[in-house]
């Protein structure tokens, strides 16, 4: 059965500028991945160009105008992904990470350069996909075909893509791993008493809260990052998960568009690499949480570092931790532990 079809048009102004690509044509590349590069004739100036999904990239021969006074023209554009396989509540697509607020088929994209601009972006999908379909007995047998297909197709992409990038996929934990987070509200001590700690907000949340990063982790994360494919994967909401990217990893350089929340899984109380190897060949993830026991499938890929506590308080943001209530009496005036862990992973 012929897949709808959904493109991406990479379009540019092109004029003053010269249009470098950095995969080749047929590359499957990731949400966040970059493709290219817009150089200034004078050379004096860079500008790279996201992916905005996952998808196939492909090249135009020769650029096509794109607009009437032929100043803007199509460079390429991208195959992106049919979204085959969505988890059993329809938020996410299990093969690219892409989330739908409303589990829908139509969605918009944009490709955002690292200056933070936006280019801009056709996106169309020609038909409803199979699984959503009202034929859905007609069609069990050929939907799980394809199903399976894609899935394969996915970790032999991404297996192929590590080992030609010779790194393996890291996932992290947020809460107690990597950070302290808690309600600013139920802080027991005068916050004053605490030192280099980040206010923040969460969207659509009225409760201030209050951040705490382990020690060492910028560099904890960009040295890793040239060794490994990062993922965080949090029991937190996916508003607080992007909001704590935001914070740890401004423009998602290091972790792209790979975020996976309690809110995308069906299966609050328990973690699962299968959204990110779907077929289930998870022999090339390493995970670094504070717990084992909400990985019960993938227990022997967890790496466990000593949960951080920083703050003494009341109650958690996200009640996850492997080591009860923070206090600060035991909380060493140095904490290493992130560096131990760099050690045995490099």
């Amino acid at each position: 059965m012929a897949a709808p079809t959904t493109k991406a048009a990479l379009r540019c102004r092109c004029l003053g500028v010269e249009v470098k690509w950095r995969v080749n044509d047929g590359t499957t590349v990731k949400e966040g991945d970059v493709v290219l590069d817009l150089v200034a004739l004078d050379k004096t100036t860079s500008t790279a160009v996201w992916s905005p999904a996952y998808g196939v990239v492909r090249h135009h021969p020769e650029p096509t105008n794109a607009s009437a006074d032929g100043l803007e023209a199509d460079i390429g554009w991208i195959d992106i992904c049919q979204h085959d396989v969505l988890t059993s509540n329809r938020l996410m697509c299990q093969i690219c990470l892409k989330r739908f607020e409303d589990g829908g088929a139509n969605h918009t994209v944009k490709v955002i350069m690292n200056d933070g601009k936006a280019m801009q972006v056709s996106h169309t999908q020609a038909s409803t996909r199979m699984h959503t379909s009202t034929k859905m007995d007609r069609c069990l047998h050929e939907d799980i075909d394809r199903r399976s297909f894609a899935l394969e197709k996915l970790d032999n992409d991404n297996i192929a893509r590590m080992f030609k990038t010779a790194k393996l996929t890291l996932v992290l934990d947020l809460d107690h791993t990597l950070l302290h987070a808690v309600r600013l509200e139920d802080v027991v001590d005068p916050i004053e008493s605490y030192v280099d700690i980040l206010h923040f907000e969460i969207p659509g949340i009225p409760t201030p809260h209050v951040l705490k990063l382990r020690p060492g982790l910028a560099t904890f994360l960009s040295d890793l990052a040239a060794m490994y494919e990062l993922c965080i994967y949090t029991h937190g909401t996916r508003k607080y998960a992007e909001k704590i990217a935001d914070i740890i990893d401004p423009g998602r350089k290091l972790f792209g568009g790979r975020i996976i929340s309690r809110s995308d899984t069906p299966d609050i109380g328990h973690k699962d690499l299968k959204f990110l190897f779907p077929s289930c060949d998870d022999s090339m993830i390493i995970i670094l949480d504070d717990r084992i026991d909400v990985w019960r499938k993938n227990y022997e890929n967890v790496f466990i570092i000593e949960a951080y506590h920083y703050f003494n308080t009341r109650a958690e943001i996200n009640n996850a931790s492997g080591g009860g209530k923070g206090d600060l009496a035991s909380v060493p005036k140095e904490d290493t532990h992130l560096q131990k862990t760099y050690r045995v992973l490099q």
